[in-house]
């Protein structure tokens, strides 16, 4: 009598049926949304439509800025409301950066060239601002303006807040900390030579001189440079005391205006390669 077998299942069944079933597949991480606060200076350019004086009048009224400038939500302009804007007046304007962070931002009007220039100090809770506009006719069409707009920030030292939670994680966040906190380097005490210039020494040490001083260097430079004065002179010794004699009046253009002075002695009065403030 033959016994029937039963046949064995496959062996590929058997993988089969012991297989682990497949992991769903994981939801996508949520990224945090984070707001970086950078200091520097921005230098950026636009042609707007009208002619310099106008877009000069505009910009130069801060309290309209609510109509032009995104970040601006409120501004109002400090003292009487008549008043004619000028060197000197003050504005506060409540501003917002991607629609999370508000702060209060005062502004004051530094200098002013109708239709040329504009610059204001800013200050708020957490940095400070020079922001500079200059304002240039467009050479390809008489009805634009191209603007120039240059900001230069420097955060206040509210890291220094930081430091005791950092400083107690780790040594290495502890050295990343003080690195951040440490106080920058001093600006140079004449940094596009405009006192050397007049012939006067300075440091970082010494009393800077006054007006008298400027004043009286200039005039004695100027009596000595003047083109008058080079007559029965070489070509090359005319060119070089009238390259001196203009380095002379520049400098003496920048340094006998006392705001201008000290926008120059903190290192925050930009100038161009030709030496042209910007």
């Amino acid at each position: 009598m033959q016994t029937a077998r039963i046949p064995a299942a496959p062996r590929t069944a058997r993988i089969a049926s012991t297989a682990a079933a497949p992991a769903p597949p994981r939801p996508p991480r949520a990224r945090a949304r984070r707001l970086h606060v950078s200091a520097g200076v921005t230098d950026q350019t636009a042609r707007v439509c009208g002619d310099p004086e106008r877009v000069c009048f505009l910009v130069s009224d801060v309290a309209s800025w609510t109509a032009w400038s995104p970040i601006t939500k409120k501004a109002d302009k400090r003292g009487p409301p008549a008043d004619q804007i000028q060197v000197g007046t003050r504005f506060e304007l409540q501003q917002e950066l991607f629609g999370v962070y508000s702060f209060t931002m005062l502004y004051q009007v530094v200098e002013l060239e109708p239709g040329k220039k504009l610059a204001l100090s800013g200050l708020s809770d957490h940095f400070t601002s020079v922001d500079q506009f200059i304002f240039m006719p467009d050479v390809h069409d008489p009805n634009m303006t191209v603007v120039r707009y240059v900001s230069d920030i420097k955060l206040l030292q509210w890291k220094s807040a930081l430091q005791p939670v950092v400083s107690s994680a780790s040594p290495r966040a502890a050295g990343r900390a003080a690195a951040a906190t440490a106080a920058p380097p001093p600006p140079s005490p004449d940094p596009s030579g405009h006192y050397a210039a007049l012939g006067l020494r300075v440091t970082s040490s010494s009393v800077p001189p006054d007006d008298d001083d400027i004043r009286s260097a200039y005039r004695k430079l100027v009596m000595q440079l003047h083109p008058d004065r080079q007559a029965g002179k070489g070509p090359a010794a005319q060119r070089q005391a009238e390259d001196e004699f203009k380095r002379v009046l520049r400098a003496y253009e920048v340094l006998r205006d006392p705001e201008s002075r000290r926008l120059y002695d903190s290192g925050q009065l930009l100038e161009d390669e030709d030496g042209a403030d910007i």
